[in-house]
């Protein structure tokens, strides 16, 4: 697993599993049409560290709601890096 990533690095990792992303009033909106995922963060600076919460809470829920497999999110998130 990538030890320190950005929010810039979750974003394309976001993007290379099929989310689309849309800036919001106070944060960014990720939507994944398929299985109908919506992850809503707040807004950070790109090259801000991701928060450990921020990431356990993006993994939980891509796992969980079938968007893709835990071995498929961390691999997403070694390409962003």
């Amino acid at each position: 697993m990538v030890k320190t990533l950005t929010y810039a690095q979750l974003r394309q990792a976001l993007a290379r599993l099929g989310f689309v992303e849309h800036s919001v009033p106070g944060g960014t909106v990720f939507w994944e049409e398929q299985t109908k995922t919506r992850l809503t963060l707040p807004e950070m600076p790109a090259e801000a560290p991701l928060l450990a919460r921020h990431l356990s809470v993006t993994r939980a829920l891509i796992v969980k709601s079938g968007v893709a497999e835990a071995a498929d999110f961390e691999r997403a998130l070694e390409q962003a890096a």
